[in-house]
């Protein structure tokens, strides 16, 4: 048996369009977990309030294995967590804050090292950052 280790894990804050999460995200979602591209391991929802205050639902793991979207490690997004994302979530807001584990990667380094090669290093970089030197190194060859 496989101990429960985690490959790199990625925070998503999306803004709801309603009180509850709902097809736009959840299906998404499925579709990449059932490409094995992705494990979802929390989800919450956080209301902020104009006054700068907040409320936070845990989404009910049940549903989500109804929906196909098993929580793989509920309870792991903590309040210091979402208190982070908060800035980014607009007065009057409900956002989803999900956490979760890249799959691909995970199978890909498996298959290296069990090929006898060996990962040295791998460095995220952020989207931001990706397309700001994509678009530096075409403009420069136009």
């Amino acid at each position: 048996m496989r101990s429960r280790v985690l490959g790199d894990v990625e925070f998503v804050v999306v803004e709801l369009r309603s009180a509850h999460p709902g097809p736009p995200v959840l299906e998404p979602l499925l579709r990449q977990v059932e490409a094995g591209t992705l494990r979802v391991l929390d989800f919450l929802v956080v209301r902020r309030d104009a006054a700068e205050g907040h409320r936070i639902t845990e989404v009910d793991g049940d549903d989500f294995s109804l929906a196909g979207l098993p929580l793989y490690a509920p309870g792991l997004i903590s309040l210091d967590d979402v208190r982070h994302f908060l800035p980014w979530v607009p007065p009057g807001a409900v956002a989803a804050v999900i956490l979760v584990e890249q799959r691909w990667d995970v199978r890909f380094v498996r298959e290296v090292e069990d090929g006898g090669d060996r990962i040295l290093a791998t460095q995220s970089i952020p989207s931001a950052v990706a397309n700001a030197a994509l678009v530096a190194t075409l403009g420069a060859r136009a």
